[in-house]
């Protein structure tokens, strides 16, 4: 499309009617202004065309409801720096771009004098919010329709209404802050960790744990080396694949770092470290779900897994200082190679497996190791089926395994055993 006009608005104005650009590609800067959106018809209207609007130190105050900031239709950028805008943003069809800027500490502060609109809103077609600043918004933002990305790029997001609906959450190497749950909406949704997602909001005793919800969609995740989230998930019928390369720890969280019912996961090089002084940051928890675990770290905490139905495939899985059972697995199968248990137990009357609570399923593993766990009332059965002690396992087959067990390593209940290496020391 043809050049339009660039113009500059660079002191305090009011406008009582539209101020408006043309239909082409237009450039509009304000800077160090205020701007007054007055009765009876004072708007802000960038027209037709692909438009660029930078907002750099401003305040744009919309004196009464039904006045708004609009972007035309087009492939427009809207850029804020350092601003207040208190007036509806609506940025229409077209490919989109907006972007917070600024310094990284700086904020741009989005509201509206009618708690009924939106101070956000993208219009339809494949639009992206980029946060490179502190963006602050007293109600929603609304992506509209199309593919839309949320990217963080050293910024921070704080909203106190939802953020919907985009399809991808991508995190630059600059890494980011979440002060929101999130919900990825699509059939295809991406999450792209090439830099860490860290919380903010909350308390030192009650902090904000970010929740990222995806529903009915197949997820593809993606890594950089040694990132990691702040932010737990939500999956429900979901298919949930890392992709090879980079790792990905979930940190500083309460509750499980993932939840996943009637879904397919497949997680590799991913450390989950919960808080072994109040018992928060548990790690795995679903129903029917099949989970497949390679090269995977989980410690301190309460509980590491909690999983009913499905399937559990794992391959160099560690479960570190769980004090109420590392695993609580029901009415599903465990395969792979190389499955340990390390300084977990389990206190009460009653308690059996302090690394292992297992019922109702095959378990099929090469290579498994229990170390230092406890619990108060169980034992292991030995490698000949013969329990030292009280033990409440039970055990079908165990191939070229030998064990010792003194403590309370693991607990099983119906279906068949067939391991091919097992190990047991001060259990």
């Amino acid at each position: 499309m043809a050049t339009g006009e660039t113009r500059k608005i660079d002191s305090d104005q009011t406008f009582t009617g539209k101020y408006e650009m043309t239909e082409y590609d237009d450039i509009l800067d304000i800077i160090g202004a205020t701007v007054t959106l007055a009765r009876p018809s004072g708007e802000l209207f960038t027209n037709g065309g692909d438009d660029t609007v930078t907002v750099t130190d401003s305040t744009v105050t919309a004196s009464y409801t039904g006045l708004n900031f609009m972007l035309g239709s087009g492939n427009d950028t809207l850029i804020l720096n350092n601003s207040t805008v208190n007036a509806p943003i609506l940025v229409g069809a077209g490919d989109d771009l907006v972007r917070i800027t600024g310094a990284p500490l700086s904020q741009v502060a989005l509201s509206v004098p009618d708690v009924r609109d939106t101070p956000l809103s993208l219009g339809s077609g494949d639009d992206t919010l980029e946060l490179g600043a502190v963006l602050s918004v007293a109600g929603d933002i609304d992506f509209g329709t199309g593919t839309n990305t949320l990217r963080f790029d050293g910024g921070t997001l704080q909203a106190t209404g939802e953020v919907k609906p985009f399809s991808i959450l991508d995190v630059t190497l600059a890494g980011g802050v979440l002060g929101n749950h999130l919900t990825l909406v699509g059939d295809d949704t991406e999450i792209n960790f090439s830099g860490s997602l860290v919380k903010i909001g909350g308390t030192a005793e009650h902090p904000f744990i970010p929740v990222i919800t995806i529903e009915d969609s197949t997820t593809v995740l993606s890594t950089g080396d040694d990132v990691r989230s702040d932010a737990i998930f939500k999956l429900n019928n979901v298919e949930f694949t890392h992709t090879a390369g980079g790792s990905l720890e979930i940190s500083r969280h309460s509750g499980y770092a993932i939840t996943a019912d009637n879904s397919t996961v497949a997680l590799h090089d991913i450390a989950v470290e919960g808080n072994s002084s109040t018992g928060d940051g548990m790690s795995l928890t679903g129903n029917n779900t099949v989970w497949t675990i390679t090269n995977g770290g989980f410690s301190n905490a309460s509980r590491g897994m909690t999983l009913s139905g499905g399937s559990l495939e794992v391959h160099e899985v560690s479960l570190t200082n769980f004090s109420s059972t590392a695993a609580k697995l029901s009415g599903l199968g465990v395969t792979g190679k190389d499955l340990s248990f390390n300084g977990n137990k389990i206190a009460g009357v009653n308690a059996v497996g302090g690394g292992l609570h297992h019922t109702n399923g095959n378990l099929a593993l090469d290579g498994i190791t229990f170390s230092g766990n406890i619990a108060t009332a169980s034992r292991f059965a030995s490698a000949s089926n013969a329990a030292t002690g009280r033990s409440t396992s039970t055990i079908s087959v165990v191939t070229a395994a030998t064990a010792s067990a003194t403590g309370g390593g693991a607990y099983r209940s119906g279906g068949n055993s067939e391991l091919t290496s097992a190990n047991f020391f001060g259990n």
